[in-house]
């Protein structure tokens, strides 16, 4: 690393050269006769402080810390307009450029007095929260300055304060720029991608004891591989060791997301699922909410063409559309938890549990012959040109979402009756 110095009449410019990549320019104050002694102090501490984001990136040994405000401001060029990407709740999201890579500045909107209690507790959540499906956290800073102010012929002093958080940028930006209907945008694969990350993300704060408080699209970033990240913990909660619920009267969230008992006060991990729930629904359909299943499986059919393969990808619909539903019930002891949804989608993938890819391997054809084979078997029951026989069960428990529980349509003393659904591959449709 060395620098190039310019001199002009108002100061000095610095251009702090990195063998990967230039850093942004500074401008140090008018130079003294120690000049470049001077600004190669600033430039070598500067360049310290850009590694601890770097090093955060590489695993090595450092954990988010705290970073400074004039590190931040430099790296967002004085959190220019340019840099601007986003807006927040409680704040605006700027880019800022380090020496190997992007990061996303989120600069809390500046007040007199900001409620640090809130920051605190987002720092807290976020640095619990790791996981690679929750954007990764990368420091924060609490700063503040006392600025001269005139008013009315008065001259007073008046704190500014400043709280930002840094974590990693995420190019492709929030899943909402991606919601559409099934007629258009994202592929099936791309979507489930999307869903069962998203739910593996909520399984981890969960697990940790935090309630999230505003799932939506616009809160979930895509990587370059459009892998799903769980991101802005604003509002979120951490519940103790033995905590369930809490009440509260600050009730702070996005419409159309929000459980109906969170507005009477009431907080709980279920709250998250219902907002999992409409999340789903719009990934699956572009729209917040769907009347039926079947109208979620309608409109992939017309995406999906009749093909052995998908066949199997439809069924994935058919359980992520259900799962949406489960989600919203109105009654939060009747919504699943999310280890219990990430079952159900696995059980929608191969059947010793691993992530089928179905890139066409012969494998999954095979099982996918053999069930479209038997699918056969009922059809012409129905039809009357056979009668009742011998089914495998690997036919029956393809046809029952394996035995899932949102399937289940009555109980006897003895038995569990499920709902099966049959599609005919030569192009006609049907549940019966």
């Amino acid at each position: 690393m060395f620098c190039t110095v310019f001199e002009d009449t108002v100061g000095v410019l610095v251009n702090v050269k990195h063998s990967h990549s230039d850093l942004e320019y500074l401008v140090i104050e008018k130079p003294t006769k120690n000049c470049n002694e001077q600004i190669r102090v600033r430039v070598d501490t500067l360049y310290i402080k850009l590694d601890v984001p770097e090093c955060i990136f590489e695993g090595i040994s450092k954990k988010p810390s705290k970073l400074s405000f004039q590190h931040l401001q430099t790296i967002t060029r004085g959190f220019s307009d340019e840099r601007r990407i986003g807006f927040g709740g409680f704040g605006i999201i700027y880019r800022g450029t380090l020496a190997l890579r992007n990061v996303a500045v989120k600069r809390r909107y500046k007040t007199m007095d900001i409620d640090d209690s809130m920051f605190h507790n987002e720092i807290k959540t976020t640095m619990l929260a790791q996981h690679k499906n929750v954007v990764q956290f990368l420091g924060y800073c609490c700063h503040t300055e006392e600025l001269a102010f005139e008013l009315d012929g008065n001259f007073g002093m008046a704190e500014v304060q400043e709280r930002l958080l840094c974590f990693e940028y995420l190019r492709n930006g929030s899943l909402d720029r991606y919601v559409s209907d099934a007629s258009c945008g994202l592929e099936w694969r791309t979507r489930y991608q999307i869903i069962k990350g998203i739910c593996e993300g909520l399984d981890n704060l969960h697990r940790n004891h935090i309630v999230h408080l505003d799932i939506k699209p616009d809160n979930i970033l895509l990587d370059d591989n459009m892998a799903p990240k769980i991101a802005d913990f604003g509002i979120s909660r951490r519940f103790g060791e033995n905590q369930s619920q809490t009440i509260t009267e600050n009730m702070i969230g996005s419409r159309g997301y929000m459980a109906p008992e969170f507005y009477k006060g009431v907080i709980t991990f279920k709250a998250d699922i219902y907002s999992l729930g409409v999340t789903i629904t719009q990934i699956l359909i572009g729209k917040k909410y769907c009347s039926a299943t079947d109208n979620v499986l309608e409109s992939w059919r017309n995406r999906l063409e009749a093909s052995l393969e998908d066949t199997i990808l439809l069924e994935q619909v058919r359980v992520c559309a259900e799962i949406s539903e489960a989600c919203i019930n109105g009654d939060p002891a009747k919504r699943p938890d999310t280890w219990r949804i990430i079952k159900m989608l696995v059980e929608t993938e191969t059947d010793d549990g691993a992530v089928a890819e179905m890139d066409k391997d012969a494998v999954v054809f095979d099982k996918v012959n053999t069930v479209s084979m038997e699918l056969d078997v009922p059809e012409c029951i129905f039809e009357g040109s056979k009668k009742p026989g011998n089914l495998c069960y690997q036919l029956l428990r393809f046809i029952t979402g394996n035995f899932s529980d949102v399937q289940i349509i009555g109980k006897t003393g003895f038995a569990n009756i499920f709902k099966m659904h049959l599609v005919d591959l030569n192009g006609d449709h049907g549940t019966k």
